[in-house]
């Protein structure tokens, strides 16, 4: 038996056919390369931002740490002053009372049931004038444990002028009232003399 002879377009759709075949796994080859270098460009810039975020956070980072000293360093003066001082924030909270205003007054209860912690309530809510410390008043005079204390009270803004607490500064007078009462004696003794 003979086998038939393939005619020219036999062979011809044969070599179509496997030419196709061949382009469509050209084609699918392609694509897999194609898709790993764009998963590959996806990869480098997720690694791109990741690097900068990383950066950013350093920063942060160091701002935090430039800030927490500066806190600190605020924190040690304001304790080592010999004058009290105690801070509120806005929502009428105290947030800071150094050891001066500790021994003027005692604890934070005793602030609360003087005078001061009435003053400092009825100026709290008094809008700061754009400077960072701005007085509230005038210092008043009021008596605690039979000691003459001089209170002043500023509102602390920050540096956009948004309100951000009170500050109260307190100072035993005490020594100046008796000195002047027995200068007032003094002087009201001689005059009678004369």
């Amino acid at each position: 038996m003979t086998q038939p002879q393939p005619t020219p377009s036999d062979d011809m759709g044969g070599v179509l056919q496997r030419l196709h075949k061949l382009g469509g796994a050209t084609a699918d080859l392609f694509n897999r390369v194609y898709g790993g270098l764009n998963r590959h460009k996806q990869l480098a810039d997720a690694m791109s931002q990741l690097e900068k975020i990383e950066v950013r956070n350093r920063q942060l980072r160091q701002a935090l740490r430039e800030q927490s000293i500066e806190a600190q360093r605020l924190q040690g003066i304001l304790a080592s002053i010999s004058e009290g001082i105690i801070m509120q924030d806005t929502e009428g909270r105290i947030v800071m009372m150094n050891s001066a205003a500790e021994m003027l007054l005692g604890t934070q209860r005793n602030f609360w049931s003087s005078e001061l912690g009435v003053l400092f309530n009825e100026r709290r809510d008094i809008p700061a004038i754009g400077n960072e410390l701005a007085p509230l008043g005038e210092a008043k005079r009021v008596m605690i444990d039979n000691r003459v204390v001089s209170a002043q009270i500023a509102a602390i803004t920050d540096q956009s002028s948004e309100r951000i607490g009170t500050l109260m500064i307190l100072r035993d007078v005490t020594d100046e009232g008796i000195s002047s009462k027995m200068k007032d004696s003094f002087v009201t003794h001689i005059s009678h003399e004369l």
